[in-house]
């Protein structure tokens, strides 16, 4: 239930639009006094109100007070309304349509490696703020984190070879850079996730045969995935 001021109904009543309000209102309100008739005590004064108003014997600020005894005392209740953006269709070349993941760090061939074939990525945890540069958002990281989820691939093998060095230590890993581009049907970069001193955090390989799962591939069967969750130190997101 929902409490309204008397100033937010005020300055709905403008002049201009009581007329329409009016009719809106008196559908609720009678509508509600019909449905509670049998069952509640609303006072003459109200329905009376009511009545007068709609024939002008009263001003606006009599038939608000009453209206918002009805909802104080719960006779009225005024539905939650969920805004939804609207269907938009955009083509492949205003939309992202791909992940190109960079890792740069002494754990990779030539101290760096692009992957083409991730399906997902989620970022996790930030607390985030404005940068003083436009475009450019600067996040102050609690444990920033994020993961990457696609099909085993042979293209992922250096990363493989990360993910053996987690599962089986026999050293603290090296830390590196990842960059993370959402490209739209045509190449152009929408966003660019910028994580500095990036570690492993866990990796998981399984079968997702769930008929509910939208697919990595063309195909309708169950698919192996695999999973990686990373935690780093930093970083920032690029809006080009």
């Amino acid at each position: 239930m929902f409490n309204y001021d008397y100033n937010f109904f005020s300055l709905l009543f403008k002049p201009k639009i009581v007329g329409i309000l009016a009719v809106s209102l008196s559908v609720v309100m009678f509508s509600s006094l019909g449905v509670y008739a049998q069952e509640s005590n609303i006072p003459d004064w109200v329905k009376n109100n009511a009545k007068w108003w709609a024939e002008g014997q009263i001003g606006e600020s009599e038939f608000i007070s009453g209206i918002q005894f009805l909802i104080n005392q719960g006779f009225i209740t005024m539905p939650v309304t969920n805004a939804v953006a609207a269907d938009v269709n955009l083509n492949d070349n205003d939309r992202a349509m791909s992940i190109v993941v960079t890792f740069n760090g002494e754990s990779f061939p030539n101290g760096k490696e692009t992957i083409y074939t991730y399906s997902e990525f989620q970022h996790l945890s930030s607390t985030i703020r404005t940068g003083s540069t436009i475009g450019v958002t600067t996040v102050t990281p609690t444990t920033p984190t994020f993961f990457l989820a696609g099909l085993p691939s042979v293209d992922k093998a250096s990363v493989y070879r990360v993910v053996d060095e987690f599962v089986n230590p026999g050293r603290p890993p090296a830390l590196y850079d990842v960059q993370i581009d959402l490209l739209t049907g045509d190449g152009k970069i929408i966003q660019t996730w910028d994580y500095r001193k990036c570690s492993i955090k866990d990796y998981v390989t399984y079968l997702d045969s769930s008929k509910d799962t939208y697919r990595y591939s063309d195909t309708d069967s169950s698919e192996i995935r695999d999973l990686v969750l990373w935690e780093c130190a930093g970083f920032s997101l690029v809006v080009p």
